[in-house]
């Protein structure tokens, strides 16, 4: 079943991060842009950052994945949650492997777990850095990713050919593309949906898992990844009270 992870905890205003140390180029502050050149970056070998959400938050999906320039720390990262800002036996911990193939994290709760404080800990080489970061819960609309989806990962690199055909060429990131639909939402799947869509819109990233039980992929994370959509989906009204949406979805960079 296709995974909506939408309302990222960490970007939202009302959240204070607290870094054990911080390069002043590269503040704890950036891990609220959405964009992979944002990154965190420690003045130690080891480091972590706190998130205050001010209120208790339930979060069922942690995911990462790395800068522009790969992932910055070595080994998995520890997670811990507690009612207060107090770390000796935090009331819960875990820790997020990553996949350096496709280049993502996921940890997705068997419960949610609901606490105020959060921390992320982890170790580098000569520091630690991290990017992109969600905290949250995950949305499932009711119904799968229909057959006959596409996926794309498009190669940006810009190409020239001389008169005596020597390309020269200028290396710029791949990019995912996902393009399917969902069909048959009944009218409550449809609203819950519309609330996902109508607060990112255009205007915000989003992450998605597409085959988390890897039925038909070799790898949850192949089809996963942080995305926009490329127009706000629309509600095709098919049956009484069914309907169908198609999702268009460019990977946020």
């Amino acid at each position: 079943m296709i995974k909506f992870c939408y309302f990222n905890l960490i970007t939202q205003d009302a959240t204070d991060i607290t870094a054990s140390t911080e390069d002043a180029f590269f503040p704890a502050s950036n891990l609220k842009s959405h964009l992979s050149t944002k990154v965190w970056r420690s003045t130690a070998v080891s480091g972590n950052v706190v998130f205050d959400f001010k209120t208790i938050e339930a979060v069922d999906s942690i995911l990462i994945k790395p800068s522009l320039d790969g992932f910055g720390f070595t080994g998995d990262l520890t997670i811990e949650a507690n009612a207060t800002d107090s770390w000796g036996a935090p009331a819960y911990s875990t820790t997020i492997t990553v996949d350096t193939t496709y280049s993502m994290g996921i940890k997705l709760l068997t419960s949610a777990e609901s606490y105020r404080f959060w921390r992320i800990s982890g170790t580098g080489a000569t520091y630690i850095e991290l990017s992109n970061i969600f905290i949250g819960s995950k949305f499932e609309p009711g119904k799968n990713i229909t057959f006959n989806w596409t996926y794309d990962y498009k190669d940006h690199s810009k190409v020239s050919t001389t008169r005596y055909r020597q390309q020269y060429i200028d290396e710029i990131v791949n990019q995912k593309i996902i393009n399917g639909q969902i069909q048959y939402l009944t009218s409550v799947e449809m609203d819950t949906f519309t609330d996902f869509t109508d607060l990112v819109g255009v205007r915000k990233p989003f992450w998605i898992i597409l085959d988390d039980d890897e039925e038909f992929s070799p790898s949850k994370y192949l089809f996963a990844g942080q995305f926009f959509f490329r127009a706000r989906p629309s509600l095709s009204n098919v049956a009484f009270g069914y309907y169908n949406t198609k999702l268009g979805m460019v990977e946020c960079i």
